[in-house]
């Protein structure tokens, strides 16, 4: 009968989970990727506001 091995027995934890697994990074990336989008879609409906020509 074969045991299952164990995490810290020299089994490497695949990167996609090891980046799911971390919550900081799950909360940065929650916040910074809303964050950047808003900016990004802020500074393009500015920049289709017209110039202002006083008369």
């Amino acid at each position: 009968m074969q045991k299952e091995p164990q995490a810290g027995e020299g089994e490497r934890v695949p990167l996609g989970q090891a980046l799911l697994d971390d919550v900081f990074l799950l909360l940065a990336l929650g916040l910074a990727v809303p964050l950047i989008f808003y900016i990004i879609w802020g500074i393009m409906d500015l920049s289709q506001v017209p110039v202002f020509t006083p008369r």
